[in-house]
């Protein structure tokens, strides 16, 4: 449904993408720990993401 609305242009205008940003940046000398807190937050941002975008597409349905 939501690759529907966006492939639709249905506009997202209600979705503040600041709330969706992650670092994409890994540093070379970065630990295993390190590395697995960015993968969890990339994660959680990207769940809420489609969340909301399933929320805020509710009239579509």
């Amino acid at each position: 449904m939501i690759i529907d609305t966006i492939e639709g242009c249905f506009p997202f205008e209600r979705l503040d993408t600041d709330n969706y940003l992650f670092n994409k940046e890994i540093s070379a000398d970065a630990s295993y720990s390190e590395i697995l807190k960015m993968i969890i937050e990339t994660k959680g941002k990207t769940q809420r993401f489609y969340l909301d975008a399933a929320e805020v597409s509710m009239p579509l349905r």
